[in-house]
């Protein structure tokens, strides 16, 4: 069960909190809105929010980014993220979570995600992700703040952002993903929980076409979520759990906690190593800080119990000491040891 210090006791989101309550409403408003095509569509916003949507554009602590800098680097999370995407082409009324450990590469998988595949020119769906600190208190603000001008003014900002997304070719173009990165916090009066559960009913009843993916590190947050409906208006996505979750939702049942595992998140070296040179490119072409094995290339003093943002540490102090040195002659043992952080930028 969560911990009291990230959920409070879902009943007391019913009718306590004014801000709750103005959420909830404002996510009825918006969908509404976004059906009977109302005054809303005279917002200078949407105008702009659509041609983002259309560019896949992903605002990071909210400013929209450009998706030049985004990394890669074979991440396994990103290659989950395909596998799973070949069962999703089409809103199914289901919501998504994607959970896993801090600094394993979500944010940059997501990312990716946006660009390499939904972004391809055979498949050109549109979409939006939004991302920022792992202490998001109050999403639905945070999504508004990404907007000049609407800080104030969250419920039109995000009637907009709803009227953008929503698109009637789903059938042939498939539909647009919104993702909703460090997605960690229940809030005050449990306001990340009351936003989440009213996206999810609105996707379960048909009345929004898109796809939606809640991104988090906290585990507690996922078993909350899935909790509300036993899965079936909100569920992994398909290739995160064993059992997978199409098997459980299909079945009609609640797994119980203790049935459940999520799939292991496993970064090679290999892997590691690409995502060092991608960011430090110099690096590839110092032979002594490089080994082969079987054909492929790796940093000597990248290991297999790394994270990516340890990987990268650790390539930013190589970057520092080769013009520190101008030039080395051997592999930086002492360098072995990259701190780990808590943050999940990568």
């Amino acid at each position: 069960m969560p911990g009291p210090a990230l959920v409070a006791p879902l009943a007391a989101h019913v009718g306590t909190a004014k801000s709750a309550t103005y959420v909830a409403k404002s996510v009825t408003e918006a969908v509404n809105a976004a059906a009977q095509s109302n005054s809303v569509h005279s917002s200078p916003l949407l105008s702009d929010l659509k041609q983002q949507v259309a560019a896949r554009t992903v605002y990071s602590y909210g400013v929209a980014e450009d998706f030049k800098n985004i990394e890669y680097g074979q991440s396994p999370l990103a290659s989950m993220l395909i596998k799973a995407f070949e069962t999703l082409i089409i809103a199914d009324s289901t919501s998504r979570i994607l959970f896993a450990p801090p600094s394993t590469g979500k944010t940059s998988a997501c990312k990716s995600f946006m660009k390499n595949i939904l972004g391809n020119e055979e498949i050109n769906v549109p979409g939006m992700m939004f991302t920022g600190g792992a202490t998001i208190s109050n999403y639905f603000e945070f999504i508004a703040s990404c907007f000049p001008g609407y800080e104030t003014d969250p419920g039109v900002a995000f009637k907009c952002l709803v009227a953008a997304m929503s698109r009637s070719d789903t059938a042939t173009q498939g539909s647009p993903w919104l993702i909703l990165d460090e997605f960690n916090l229940a809030g005050e009066d449990n306001i990340n929980l009351v936003f989440a559960e009213n996206l999810f009913r609105q996707v379960a009843e048909k009345k929004l076409n898109f796809n939606i993916l809640f991104v988090t590190q906290k585990e507690e947050m996922t078993k909350t979520l899935l909790g509300m409906n036993a899965w079936q208006k909100i569920s992994p996505l398909p290739g995160f759990t064993i059992p997978d979750a199409t098997t459980i939702t299909r079945a009609e049942m609640a797994p119980k906690e203790e049935d459940v595992r999520w799939a292991k998140i496993a970064w090679t070296r290999r892997q590691l190593t690409a995502v060092v040179f991608l960011r430090f490119p110099d690096l590839e072409k110092e032979q002594s800080l490089i080994e082969t094995k079987n054909g492929k290339t790796v940093l000597k003093d990248v290991t297999g119990d790394m994270t990516p943002t340890g990987a990268l540490k650790l390539g930013g102090r190589l970057v520092t000491m080769l013009k520190k040195a101008d030039g080395l002659s051997g592999p930086l043992q002492k360098l072995r040891e990259a701190e780990e952080v808590d943050s999940d930028d990568f």
